[in-house]
C-alpha cells in the first residue's frame, strides 16, 4: 500500500509534469495522489481484495502517515465517499485500548464484537477494560481520533453509559486488584455525581 502511493507520486510528479500533450493523454489513466478517495477505490479493484490487507502490519510510522493522508477524504454523501469508507474499514489502522495488535474495523463487525470509543475524560487513564465490546485507542493520534469519529462514525459514549454499563456491570466477577484500580479510577474521575452504585 506504501508503495503504491510512492508509486503514483512518482507517475504525477514526473511523468505528468513534463508535458501538457501527456497530461492530457495520460490523465484518465493515472490517479492523482492528492486524490484520497480515488486512492482508495483502486484498492478495492485489486483481484485479491481485501484478503490482501490480512497480512499487513504497519510500523507505527507508517500507521500515522498513513492516517494522516487518509484524513485528507473529503466527507460528503456520494457513492465513492462511501466506497472509500468501506476500504478504510478493511486497512489494518487501528488498535483496541491496552493491546498492541492491529485490527480492522470489517474484523469487529464480522466477530459480532460491539466496538466504540471512550469517553474524553477516560481515554489516557480508563484502566482495564473488562467489557465484552471494544474499544479503540484514539488519544495518541488526532488523525486516527478523526477517522474513527467522522469517517467511520464509531459512536464514543459518555461518561455514564460506559462506566454503568461497561465497567459497574461487570465489575463483581472481577479479581481484587482490578476492582480496586477500576474503583479507585471511578471516585477519581467524580462519576459518583452522575451514577448510583449498586454493588
Amino acid at each position: 500500500m506504501h508503495g503504491g502511493q510512492v508509486l503514483l507520486s512518482d507517475l504525477t510528479g514526473s511523468v505528468l509534469g513534463g508535458s501538457s500533450v501527456y497530461n492530457c493523454r495520460l490523465k484518465n489513466y493515472v490517479i492523482e495522489i492528492d486524490d484520497i478517495a480515488a486512492v482508495l477505490l483502486s484498492l478495492e479493484e485489486i483481484h485479491s481484495f481485501p484478503s490482501n490487507f490480512i497480512k499487513i502490519n504497519p510500523s507505527n510510522t507508517q500507521r500515522k502517515k498513513l492516517a494522516s493522508y487518509i484524513r485528507q477524504l473529503k466527507i460528503g454523501p456520494g457513492p465513492d465517499y462511501v466506497k472509500a469508507v468501506h476500504v478504510i474499514k478493511h486497512i489494518p489502522l487501528f488498535a483496541e485500548v491496552n493491546k498492541d495488535n492491529l485490527v480492522t474495523i470489517n474484523s469487529l463487525f464480522e466477530t459480532g464484537k460491539e466496538h466504540f470509543l471512550l469517553p474524553k475524560k477516560d481515554e489516557s487513564l480508563c484502566g482495564p477494560i473488562i467489557s465484552p465490546s471494544a474499544f479503540l485507542e484514539t488519544h495518541t493520534s488526532e488523525d486516527l481520533c478523526f477517522i474513527l469519529e467522522s469517517v467511520l462514525e464509531i459512536k464514543r459514549l459518555n461518561q455514564e453509559e460506559y462506566w454503568k454499563e461497561h465497567v459497574i456491570k461487570h465489575l463483581i466477577s472481577q479479581q481484587p486488584d482490578i476492582k480496586e484500580k477500576l474503583l479507585k479510577n471511578f471516585l477519581n474521575d467524580g462519576n459518583l455525581s452522575i451514577i448510583h452504585l449498586n454493588l
